[in-house]
């Protein structure tokens, strides 16, 4: 299948053609879906420089964008000492004064796009422009372009015409007349009416959300964006970019930190946190938003934190430190996000979802629910026990007998340590079963939970001992007298 069409246009230095009105590129009427993304090739014209070239481009490329009827708008990403190639999705500006070209044109740009969609467009992913300046000087006074020296702006303009999707124009007073006989300052009527058509707010720019995009873009907002420059095989990535797998493609895409806002240098580009490896975030296609952590959303790029979860705004974290009070940093597909966090008694499944990092599984209750740790100054909260793992529990105490008084009262003594214990459990890890029903030589005892303690057969009496040490002294005292 053919993903991507290649059109290559120059600008000759002839005489004058019969006048037309302004035409699309070619028949798929294609235009940037994405803005375009301008580097220039070090180091720019030998005859201008490298400052007054940089100049000269942006001059061009900001005569294009300043109709009022025109929503274009690019990017100026500086210069470049890399030649790029046809998926970098980057517009490469540069100046060949070395070599013999055998042909008039001064002049050449190719422009690749996609294939046209069911409402006849295409989408311009990457376009190249290249000025040939060999037996022939570059200035930038007007007065002084004839013959072999050549007007910078009217050349560069023309050019950046068929790279935003202008095909010529036989209007003698354009610029895009197909030859380039005259020195023009600015657009004219005509050019106007082309990149307006092209890039007005009722031009042919077509609505993603109802269109679609090509397989290696992005619909953001309406418009197409393309992630950058692709990547893999002979195709690497410049420094400070790692090469990221998306959709069916790879990409080059920046690295950010989602703590920081407009992480991005690019300003249709945001910090995806959930892109990242959890401490970083990949700048991603689509307008940074500035939707508040809490907010409704439906994508990640609306909100101002980079990451709609469930339906809200919410905040990367890397530790519970980053999150507001009442949230708590969970981990979601990889990266922690600052949820609202289940207070005491909340269901829970899983204790990172608890405000106090706990979910107690408490089988005396049969479920599963958000709890505290308890003992000495801390308390638990009113209708809860502390057990004697030192966890609050919802399970009612359970009614038992005191032997002394006859009454069922609720609740056990504290232990050693001021902790209540829990009654179904002895702190050596018997089970003490409450009973007033006592087998013969026990009884109810009131010094623990209905437990059972030895009732001894002298209980009311003397002791034992006692009663040795008696019989000792009658035996030794009639011994004494038959002596």
């Amino acid at each position: 299948m053919k993903y991507w069409s290649s059109v290559f246009l120059a600008l000759v230095v002839l005489s004058a053609a019969e006048a037309q009105a302004w035409e699309y590129l070619n028949s798929a009427h294609p235009v940037w879906c994405d803005v375009p993304r301008v580097r220039m090739l070090a180091p720019g014209s030998d005859d201008l420089g490298l400052e007054v070239s940089e100049s000269e481009v942006r001059r061009a490329f900001d005569a294009w964008a300043a109709p009022e009827c025109t929503t274009l708008r690019y990017e100026y990403l500086g210069t470049t000492t890399q030649s790029g190639n046809r998926f970098d999705y980057d517009s490469l500006i540069l100046w060949d004064e070395t070599t013999d070209w055998g042909t008039d044109a001064v002049g050449a740009t190719t422009v690749h796009s996609s294939p046209a969609t069911e409402a006849g467009n295409s989408c311009i992913r990457s376009a190249d422009i290249q000025l040939r300046g060999f037996d022939r000087a570059w200035t930038t006074d007007a007065s002084l372009a004839k013959g072999n020296v050549l007007y910078t702006f009217n050349v560069l303009a023309h050019e950046v015409g068929h790279l935003l999707g202008l095909g010529h124009s036989a209007d003698k007073s354009a610029l895009m007349y197909t030859y380039g006989s005259v020195a023009t300052p600015s657009l004219t009527e005509d050019d106007v009416a082309g990149v307006c058509a092209l890039y007005g707010e009722s031009g042919s720019i077509q609505d993603c959300s109802v269109e679609g995009c090509p397989n290696d873009m992005f619909c953001r907002e309406g418009l197409c964006l393309s992630a950058g420059a692709r990547c893999g095989g002979p195709f690497g990535c410049e420094d400070a970019q790692s090469c990221v797998a998306l959709n069916a493609f790879s990409y080059c895409l920046d690295l950010c930190d989602f703590r920081v806002s407009a992480a991005c240098a690019h300003e249709d580009r945001f910090c995806s946190p959930r892109m990242g490896d959890g401490s970083a975030g990949y700048c991603m296609p689509g307008k940074p938003g500035h939707l508040a952590d809490g907010a409704p959303c439906g994508e990640d790029f609306q909100c101002g934190s980079g990451m709609c979860h469930e339906g809200a705004c919410r905040t990367a974290c890397t530790n519970h430190d980053d999150c507001a009070d009442g949230t708590r940093c969970t981990v979601i597909t990889g990266v922690g996000a600052c949820l609202p966090a289940l207070p005491f008694a909340a269901a829970c499944s899983d204790s990172a979802a608890c405000l106090s990092g706990l979910c107690f599984d408490d089988e005396a209750q049969g479920s599963s629910y958000c709890s505290i740790t308890c003992g000495g100054a801390a308390a638990c909260p009113e209708g809860a026990r502390c057990l004697s793992s030192r966890v609050c529990s919802l399970a009612a105490w359970p009614e038992v007998e005191d032997a002394d008084a006859g009454t069922a009262h609720p609740g056990v003594p504290a232990s050693d340590s001021g902790i209540p214990r829990d009654p179904e459990e002895s702190l050596d890890g018997s089970i003490d079963a409450p009973t007033t029903d006592a087998p013969e030589g026990l009884r109810a005892s009131s010094l623990s939970a209905g437990g059972c303690s030895v009732v001894r057969p002298f209980a009311n009496g003397a002791s034992p001992l006692v009663w040795i040490v008696g019989v000792a002294f009658l035996l030794r005292r009639k011994r004494a007298a038959k002596n």
